[in-house]
């Protein structure tokens, strides 16, 4: 069942363009690792990467990137051997997905990583993995990270799935009524238990 016209969903679709040339993460070995890349990245792109940024990846890379880090700390866990870099590389596929998401609004990417960088602590790697095992939207919101951020995780953790739900995909289907969730007057996602369930 289409919800939307493919060509109306591709227009407005790419009105807006996700995109963050300027996040940076670094992957590297861990000794349980399957990580199919490791190295430093820098931009994350909706399409192909051109020649003038050859350290930058498109969102597909970024997809498997992220899965693979979280798989390995899984692994890392369950047998007891999570160490400081599966550690350090959970907090920079977290780092990259926050700023990629706030990447258009200004100083707020950055704003948002130093905050959920400074907020981390000893919990936080098990409460991001059992996230990820249980597919929780709301486990997603920690540091402060709201349901647009949250979705964001879930967007590049299960791309066959999830989506992102910010403000305007809402504007959008809510407007065609595919979606229910309540909306603050400026337009945003109210941060509720409601919307989680509706996500």
């Amino acid at each position: 069942m289409t919800l939307i016209p493919a060509a109306t969903y591709s227009r407005k679709r790419q009105a807006y363009r996700y995109e963050d040339p300027g996040v940076e993460l670094t992957i590297a070995p861990t000794q349980t690792g399957d990580l199919p890349y490791l190295g430093h990245f820098k931009g994350i792109l909706p399409g192909t990467a051109p020649l003038a940024l050859p350290k930058a990846i498109n969102l597909r890379k970024f997809e498997i990137i992220c899965r693979s880090v979280f798989s390995d700390c899984i692994r890392a866990s369950r047998a007891g051997v999570l160490t400081h870099q599966h550690l350090a590389n959970l907090k920079q596929v977290v780092s990259a997905i926050v700023h990629w998401k706030m990447a258009s609004q200004g100083g707020r990417a950055k704003r948002n990583v130093t905050n959920v960088l400074a907020l981390w602590n000893d919990g936080t790697p098990a409460d991001l993995l059992r996230a990820y095992e249980e597919r929780n939207l709301s486990m997603f919101r920690i540091a402060g990270i709201r349901i647009p951020t949250a979705s964001a995780f879930m967007r590049f953790l299960f791309p066959e799935s999830f989506g992102i739900m910010d403000s305007r995909v809402v504007n959008l289907t809510q407007a065609e009524k595919i979606t229910t969730l309540s909306v603050r007057q400026d337009g945003y996602i109210s941060d509720t238990s409601g919307n989680v369930r509706k996500f």
